[in-house]
């Protein structure tokens, strides 16, 4: 006999939802969307329940989507739905979902522009790091030469500096690291431009930058000089940095500019910055930019007699730029103007401008200017 009010009561079971489509929310989480029956049964309330598989992990909703929370980050689930009226009558069980694998979002969690220490946050698992060695210095412009033929002294203009290399620039992705562990960073210094009359009158290498032992990204080199022997010629800069690590990186570099190439030739700036990206869950696409090398410095007016001499290279993407190269009003060539500061992380510093001649046969030698100072590496980390 059917007694009022029993299960028996609400009729036959509801139809069948139809399963829409499951998308990941999170590390652990997953949204399933369906769409209801038609018939739900006869009165009271209807509940759609998500059931995972593997795992048999639930969710509950009276409306679409119905989220499943409580799985494990980076295993493959499929869903079934079933609709569940009050009385406690189920439907058949939809068809499976798609196949989702539930992942944790990457956020930017440090920068370190110095070096120190990073604690990995109890509430991750993994880390993506940009890595950034720092740049080169420039070269200091060279001095005026002279040369002799049977009759006379000469003096010849020299060349600018070499701009400084950038530090080489890395990557590295979803580095399983300890929870709540301490690991150590390192930042590379960037080198300071070479100085007028201290030997090697090259500029100082750049830093090299680490991520505790999993990665390292060198300095560039200092940008060349022949201030001491005053030869007249350009200096070709310092070689982009290189790079050591542990896990799958990608790296591009950057090499140095060229100086003055000839007694009155302006400096190259041949020089473009260095970039890098990431694709990471839940942020997409994520860049980094390091500066480029430094130009060269211009070379001093040459020739007896000779006029104004030639500009040093222009900065470039955060490359220094290049000091111009003396004039030669004077029975003392006037030495080129220094080189410039980098103005983007890990850019070289730009080459000194070299001597300009005197004007007379045999003047006073001049000195060339001081190769420009470059900007140190960086570190940047992502967690999830």
């Amino acid at each position: 006999m059917l007694i009022i009010g029993s299960a028996a009561s609400g009729g036959k079971k509801p139809g069948t939802p139809t399963i829409g489509t499951a998308t990941a929310s999170g590390g652990t989480a997953v949204t399933v969307a369906f769409t209801a029956p038609t018939y739900t049964g006869k009165g009271g309330t209807v509940t759609y329940v998500a059931t995972s598989s593997p795992g048999s992990i639930t969710g509950s909703s009276t409306t679409s989507p119905i989220t499943v929370s409580g799985l494990t980050s980076g295993t493959a689930y499929t869903f079934t739905v079933v609709a569940q009226t009050s009385y406690g009558v189920n439907s058949d069980a939809s068809a499976a979902s798609n196949s989702v694998t539930p992942a944790a979002n990457y956020s930017l969690y440090q920068t370190f522009n110095t070096s120190g220490t990073f604690t990995m946050p109890n509430t991750a698992t993994q880390v993506a790091v940009f890595i950034v060695g720092a740049g080169g210095g420039g070269g200091v412009g060279g001095n005026v030469g002279t040369y002799s033929t049977k009759f006379s002294v000469y003096n010849t203009g020299a060349g600018g500096g070499g701009g400084g290399a950038g530090g080489a620039l890395a990557a590295i992705q979803d580095v399983s690291l300890t929870p709540g562990a301490n690991y150590s960073v390192t930042v590379g210094a960037g080198g300071n431009g070479g100085t007028v009359n201290s030997a090697p009158y090259s500029g100082n290498v750049g830093g090299t930058t680490a991520f505790s032992n999993f990665i390292s990204a060198a300095g560039g080199n200092g940008g060349q000089s022949n201030y001491a022997s005053r030869t007249g010629s350009g200096d070709n800069g310092g070689t982009a940095g290189t790079i050591t690590a542990n896990v799958s990186y990608n790296v591009t570099n950057q090499d140095g500019a060229l100086g003055g190439t000839a007694q009155s030739t302006a400096g190259d700036s041949n020089n473009t910055a260095r970039n890098l990206s990431m694709t990471l869950t839940g942020l997409g696409t994520v860049n980094k930019q390091a500066g480029s090398a430094g130009a060269g410095g211009g070379g001093g007016a040459s020739g007896r007699n000779g006029a104004g001499a030639n500009a040093g290279g222009s900065s470039n993407n955060g490359g220094g730029s290049g000091g111009t190269g003396g004039n030669a009003t004077t029975n003392a060539g006037f030495g080129g103007t220094p080189g410039a500061a980098a103005n983007i992380i890990a850019g070289g510093g730009g080459g000194g401008g070299g001597a300009g001649t005197p004007s007379t046969d045999a003047g006073n030698v001049g000195n060339g200017s001081t190769g420009g100072a470059a900007l140190g590496g960086q570190v940047v980390i992502y967690v999830k």
